[in-house]
């Protein structure tokens, strides 16, 4: 379980580092700054930070329409916002939030995306035996594999970056995007019905710096 924590969190660090990656704007007032890729189908999320519902007020806006802001109620009782690109360019997501319970002055956030156009970062992709090519992710960032054949027995997993990229790992979520454990997999086994077994991959473009994510979903 320990090794499987260290595994974890050294990929949890390198998404972190990853968001907190390479200056594009210029512009005063710019809290954070990133590059980013467009997803096609697979949901990549950017935090942009966490409120209490019922004590602040939050308002979101976008300079260009390229993406989407979602919020999460977490265990921990805050909503947690993220940006998730869809479309190539550039935008400036703001959130202002203002403290129910005192006559504070509103708090403005900004957080500057440089949205690139999607990229296959896979070469390849072996579960048990089989060997997936990477050229599947060409035009896609999502394919299925039959539930049946993969839930009736663990299936070791290894993932091959394309040269330029760098595989940063592998999870498992269900469909509603909760992520299944906490451990970055080396093998797995498809549970919980099909569609509501998907794996994660997430790869970092060594040039840009920013994240990619690839989906596979057992139907």
């Amino acid at each position: 379980m320990k090794k499987h924590l260290k595994q974890f969190l050294a990929v949890v660090t390198v998404l972190i580092m990853v968001l907190a990656a390479v200056p594009t704007f210029a512009e005063e007032g710019v809290n954070s700054s990133r590059n980013a890729y467009a997803q096609i189908h697979a949901q990549k999320g950017y935090i942009l930070g966490s409120y209490h519902p019922t004590k602040t007020t939050v308002k979101c806006t976008m300079s260009k329409n390229l993406g989407k802001v979602k919020k999460t109620r977490r265990s921990d009782g805050y909503d947690w916002y993220y940006f998730y690109p869809s479309k190539p360019g550039k935008t400036i997501v703001t959130i202002k939030s203002k403290d129910k319970t005192s006559n504070s002055r509103t708090e403005t956030a900004k957080h500057a995306f440089t949205i690139l156009k999607y990229q296959n970062p896979v070469s390849s992709i072996k579960i048990g035996s089989t060997k997936i090519s990477g050229s599947k992710f060409n035009k896609t960032d999502r394919i299925s594999l039959s539930y049946n054949k993969y839930s009736q027995k663990n299936n070791a997993i290894k993932v091959v970056a394309k040269k330029g990229w760098t595989y940063d790992g592998i999870m498992a979520y269900d469909k509603a995007g909760n992520q299944i454990g906490y451990d970055v997999l080396k093998s797995f086994q498809a549970a919980g019905g099909k569609g509501n077994y998907i794996l994660k991959a997430v790869f970092t473009n060594k040039k840009t710096k920013a994240a990619e994510a690839v989906e596979i979903v057992f139907k």
